[in-house]
């Protein structure tokens, strides 16, 4: 009788535990995607998206009000940042006219006015999932 109610009671469970994993934690919001965030501001009030030695963009998934200063920032050695959009970042359009950001470098980018949303990412390091998102709201 024990083992029966004890398959019951699990079976009932199940559902719920089975729901435990995922989630935030790994970038997801409840199977809804990734989930966007705001990236840090510097001093000036520009948004910063790091370009890290994962290699990877920090964050991934960024949101930046209509109009904003993004900045996207180096920690390694000859990153670049190229967006699939007309108007989107793009780092050849900054004062390193080849594109490539160095250690410790910047590239500027201002948001549009209007809302849209910007697949970004490095074209030396893209194989290795250097990719990410900018949306615009």
């Amino acid at each position: 009788m024990r083992s029966v109610v004890a398959v019951a009671l699990l079976s009932l469970l199940f559902p719920f535990l089975a729901g435990c994993t995922g989630g935030e934690a790994d970038g997801e919001a409840d199977g809804d995607g990734p989930v966007f965030v705001a990236p840090p501001t510097d001093a000036d009030g520009a948004h910063v998206i790091t370009l890290t030695g994962a290699p990877a963009f920090d964050p991934s998934h960024a949101v930046v009000p209509a109009g904003a200063t993004v900045v996207f920032r180096s920690q390694v050695d000859g990153c670049d940042v190229r967006s699939d959009g007309a108007g989107g970042p793009d780092s050849r359009q900054s004062q390193y006219g080849n594109g490539l950001i160095p250690r410790g470098g910047a590239c500027t980018w201002t948001a549009p006015a209007g809302e849209a949303e910007f697949a970004v990412h490095c074209t030396l390091h893209e194989g290795k999932g250097m990719t990410g998102v900018v949306r615009v709201a």
